[in-house]
């Protein structure tokens, strides 16, 4: 997880991100990579560049191969948690990102992806 947060760094410092607008990007995708650790055990991050009305961002894809998320709508809602945690994991990274979106069938993993422009 800290590789992950190390490289959404270094592309945010990169577009010339404020320092709050980096640690925004960083702490959602601590918070999916963990998610994707803990639950499907593992999994790959995509990072791109994009650009949103003209303005310079990053995309952030996180895929696993684990067991998808039953109910992807139950997942976003603040106090949910399958772990015994607070629940305010994947509604707390959609409200730190630009856009964020959730793939997941049951059985066949699941892609996260967020996107930061300035």
């Amino acid at each position: 997880m800290s590789k992950a947060r190390v490289l959404i760094s270094q592309w945010a410092v990169r577009q010339e991100f404020s320092v709050i607008e980096r640690t925004r990007a960083m702490t959602a995708v601590s918070e999916i990579a963990r998610n994707c650790v803990v639950y499907a055990g593992g999994g790959t991050m995509y990072v791109s560049s994009l650009y949103h009305e003209g303005a310079p961002g990053f995309r952030i894809q996180i895929v696993d191969q684990g067991p998808g998320i039953p109910d992807v709508d139950q997942s976003m809602k603040r106090g949910y948690s399958t772990g015994g945690g607070l629940g305010l994991g994947m509604e707390g990274a959609r409200n730190l990102c630009r856009a964020f979106r959730v793939e997941s069938n049951a059985g066949a993993g699941t892609t996260i992806t967020m996107d930061y422009w300035k």
